[in-house]
């Protein structure tokens, strides 16, 4: 159980990225600050971000870093996802269980 991490593309064919995803993801969720997007990803059902929300949500990770650098590892793989889907104008989906 956890969070199923998938990619989208613009009509919304899915591509699941998960395994490691899944569980760097879930590291950041139990650090996520209360007011951010994070904090709004439900561990049970969907959850989805645009392209705007996506950057927002970079930053975001960006400041859990400097927060909590044990977590630095983490946050560059997700980052770097965040990237790709944006150069490719897509989606982030996390389907929780």
């Amino acid at each position: 159980m956890g969070i199923s991490v998938y990619t989208e593309n613009q009509i919304h064919d899915r591509v699941y990225v998960g395994g490691e995803s899944s569980e760097q993801l879930e590291r950041l969720l139990d650090k996520a600050a209360e007011n951010g997007l994070l904090a709004d990803v439900g561990r049970v059902g969907d959850t989805m971000f645009n392209i705007p929300q996506l950057y927002r949500l970079d930053a975001e990770l960006t400041a859990l870093a400097e927060s909590w650098p044990e977590l630095a590892a983490d946050v560059a793989v997700i980052s770097a996802m965040i990237q790709r889907i944006i150069r490719n104008r897509g989606y982030l989906r996390l389907a929780g269980d």
